[in-house]
């Protein structure tokens, strides 16, 4: 991982409003404790670990979810939404974890 994407201070990543703390597996957004998941911590943590390359789902749902890639699911469509109401300011105009058309998605810290 590139220190030069995202903002980091010993064992924490900041990305827009949300703080992660990497040993704890504890996440905080605009100052509140926010209740990720384990997989939509892993979700975000496999999207930072791809240094703002485009993910597609099927990888995600094999590298996250331990699925194959015939599986047809929104799932990670509703998981990159949740995650963007903690990390954006405007979800509906991200900054951060950005669609790629007919890909699917990458993160990016500079916004």
């Amino acid at each position: 991982l590139r220190r030069s994407q995202w903002t980091e201070h010993g064992q924490d990543v900041v990305i827009g409003n949300l703080r992660l703390e990497m040993n704890q597996r504890e996440a905080w957004s605009k100052g509140s404790k926010a209740p990720l998941t384990e997989l939509e911590f892993r979700v975000i943590e496999y999207l930072l670990k791809r240094n703002g390359d485009a993910v597609s789902r099927d990888e995600l749902l094999r590298r996250v979810w331990g699925l194959s890639d015939s599986v047809q699911t929104r799932t990670v469509d509703m998981f990159i939404s949740r995650l963007r109401k903690l990390v954006e300011d405007d979800p509906g105009k991200p900054k951060h974890i950005l669609s790629v058309r007919g890909v699917g998605y990458r993160l990016s810290v500079k916004g």
